[in-house]
């Protein structure tokens, strides 16, 4: 026959197991609470989350020219990034900043920058 002790030892390690299992379904019952929280935070924001991806909610579309405008604005700075080397190669790799631009217009034309001096135009 099985003493008191036996008892109590079968009792605290069944109760041990049984905290094990319900801590186990209490912390993926939260787990999945806070993803569910998550997930509608989110879609407040815009943002939808599923199994296919991500997809962004947005207020405004782009036009084929704002498009553009943007793909060359990233373009350029990539291509500033880069460059590599002084400041001298880069400035004959890079296109020229808008105030450097309107110095070589003249009547409303642009004037071709040929490869002598800046400042006569060309001329050497």
């Amino acid at each position: 026959m099985a003493s008191w002790i036996d008892i109590f030892s079968l009792l605290m390690t069944t109760l041990f197991f049984v905290g094990v299992v319900l801590g186990v379904l209490y912390a993926s019952q939260a787990f999945s609470s806070s993803v569910q929280s998550t997930k509608a935070s989110l879609e407040q924001r815009g943002i939808t989350l599923s199994r296919d991806g991500v997809s962004l909610k947005t207020q405004k579309r782009f036009d084929r020219e704002a498009y553009l405008d943007a793909t060359q604005r990233g373009l350029v700075k990539a291509l500033g990034a880069a460059t590599v080397g002084p400041e001298s190669h880069k400035q004959a790799v890079l296109p020229p900043a808008a105030e450097e631009r309107d110095k070589w217009r003249v009547f409303g034309m642009a004037l071709r920058k040929s490869h002598g001096d800046e400042r006569s135009g060309g001329r050497q």
